[in-house]
């Protein structure tokens, strides 16, 4: 078997030349696909020699790629606390039974907490520049560590996934808007099973549309994150002045601010610290593996400014989110009927923008879907994807790197836990 090998010299003439290959040699085509190898780089200073150990993106962070300054941190965690779930989470307090004021106080109280426990985690990542997989390793030794972070990637694959849904919904609010027809394809998927085609379809489009995303370099993903920090506060401030101005100025005559708690006695303190746990849940995860963010600080002191900055953010995200549900129960009286509760999610609001099929409402909806899809899209990077290949990384270092580890988690996020994506979806609040 033999190939032909064409080479031009300096004076432009093509020269032909014939090489043998014998059969079972595969030199010849591994020169020809140059670019991609399965085992990914060591880096030749390495503190581990064995490949099977580390790589470049599992070693201590070099100087030359600590870029994040506290403004980094700052648009990290605007990025990431203007998201669904957390504009959801301090409204559907209500509906485990507290009163709109315990509401509040649970999520500054829980969002303090997460604060300061985020930010005395974040210093040792700051000061050694590794990831959670190795600090994990001095609190319950080399192989133990292995069960931790294994727990850890499950609740990040996990969560991927959840996001994946939220942002599918976002694009089909998007579709909808663009072509109204959308909404009257025929289902072709059993009754049961928590989507129908369209939505299907939306969720694929979703996930194909966040894989390059996922290959932003970790070196420079904080511009992402600084642009999404600018477009989710308009977005949800755009969601709740709508609602608002829809629902005559005012949440006055809202039965959620009306009503006080619906619970009484110890229910009602039980029912306080199980959505307090909510807020504690919700970045539990991220206040254990925060290393993995913090070891591209550009000083040990840049990230400090997180205990000032999630409480901050995070109640301004509940707040507008309980204001927003108040107001749609009078803006939006049929809807929350059949649904029985006020309207928690900001899609559902944004899509029924377009209800009214005038050109100005599709465009509102439109430009609001995608803007949710922006956000979608920061929250998956900052709290999962890169959280995720970090823990796959030490799992098999030789081959997976930070890039291929979100890439391999978004596919497992994405079609292996969907049917868990759904039912989370479906509860009435975080678990």
């Amino acid at each position: 078997m033999v190939y032909s090998d064409v080479k031009g010299d300096a004076s432009g003439e093509v020269s032909h030349t014939v090489e043998p290959v014998q059969m079972g040699d595969s030199s010849a085509y591994k020169r020809r696909f140059t670019g991609f190898k399965l085992a990914v780089d060591q880096e030749p200073s390495s503190f581990a020699t064995n490949p099977n150990a580390s790589n470049a993106d599992f070693d201590p962070i070099p100087p030359s790629n600590r870029t994040w300054t506290w403004k980094a941190y700052v648009a990290y965690w605007m990025a990431d606390a203007w998201a669904v779930s957390n504009w959801e989470v301090a409204s559907s307090m209500i509906a485990g039974g507290l009163s709109w004021r315990m509401a509040i106080g649970a999520c500054v109280l829980g969002n303090f907490i997460m604060g300061a426990v985020i930010t005395m985690n974040g210093r040792i990542g700051a000061h050694l520049h590794v990831p959670f997989p190795i600090i994990a390793r001095v609190s319950f030794g080399y192989y133990f560590s292995y069960f931790v972070v294994v727990s850890r990637c499950a609740l990040a694959i996990i969560w991927l996934g959840v996001q994946t849904v939220t942002g599918g919904q976002c694009m089909e609010v998007l579709l909808t808007a663009i072509w109204p027809s959308y909404a009257n394809i025929p289902n072709h998927i059993a009754a049961g099973q928590g989507i129908d085609t369209k939505g299907m379809c939306a969720f694929v489009l979703y996930f194909l549309l966040q894989l390059p995303f996922l290959c932003i370099p970790y070196t420079k993903v904080q511009y992402f994150f600084g642009f999404k920090s600018i477009i989710a506060p308009i977005i949800f401030l755009a969601v709740f002045g709508h609602t608002l101005h829809k629902a005559g100025g005012t949440v006055s005559a809202s039965p959620v601010i009306t009503e006080g708690p619906t619970v009484k006695g110890s229910i009602l303190v039980w029912a306080f610290f199980s959505n307090l746990n909510s807020v504690l849940g919700n970045y539990s995860t991220l206040g254990l593996n925060i290393a993995d963010f913090a070891r591209y600080a550009n000083k040990r002191s840049a990230q400090n400014c997180q205990a000032f900055v999630i409480p901050f953010i995070f109640t301004i995200v509940g707040l507008l989110g309980i204001f927003t549900a108040a107001a749609s129960s009078v803006a939006y009286p049929e809807e929350v009927a059949k649904a029985g509760t006020p309207l928690w999610n900001p899609v559902t609001i944004v899509g029924l923008w377009s209800a009214s099929g005038s050109s100005a409402g599709r465009a509102a909806s439109a430009f609001g879907a995608i803007g949710l899809i922006i956000v979608t899209l920061g929250i998956n990077i900052s709290a999962n994807s890169i959280s995720a290949a970090n823990d796959l990384v030490s799992f098999f270092p030789k081959y997976i790197n930070i890039r291929r580890g979100q890439l391999l988690a978004a596919l497992i996020g994405a079609w292996a836990c969907v049917p868990v994506c759904k039912l989370y979806i479906c509860l009435p609040y975080p678990i």
